[in-house]
């Protein structure tokens, strides 16, 4: 059996780099998207056994008022949070798709270029003098 040449190492480190930066991306914004859906479905929780009013930030912060003359009933409120939700469920299964992509598509790509960068090598061997 025959070890590794130089190409297949060098495709093996950018590779492994490559997994473990996507690793550690996916790992952080999945950690985000936890804590964010974990607030959300307990906001909406809270919101459906107090019947008070729960507003979300754009930046997942949120802040409790009592409804007092508020236009919305609390139906329209609670599809309100109802809507986040699912915008931020959506937005995590959409971060793992692309994820995945770019999970296999580069490595891919260097593989082939790599492959096609050592067979221009074997055509042009130099010739003995």
């Amino acid at each position: 059996m025959q070890g590794l040449n130089g190409w297949q190492r060098i495709y093996i480190v950018i590779v492994v780099s490559w997994l473990s930066y996507l690793a550690y991306i996916a790992y952080s914004q999945f950690t985000v998207a936890e804590s964010s859906i974990a607030e959300l479905q307990a906001t909406v929780e809270r919101y459906q056994k107090a019947q008070q009013d729960t507003i979300v930030s754009d930046d997942g912060g949120v802040f409790e008022q009592i409804l007092v003359g508020s236009p919305l009933s609390p139906e329209q409120w609670l599809a309100h949070y109802q809507a986040q939700l699912t915008q931020v469920t959506e937005a995590k299964r959409q971060n793992l798709i692309f994820i995945l992509v770019l999970a296999t598509l580069p490595p891919l790509l260097i593989y082939l270029i790599l492959s096609w960068i050592v067979a221009g090598f074997r055509q042009h061997k130099p010739r003995a003098s």
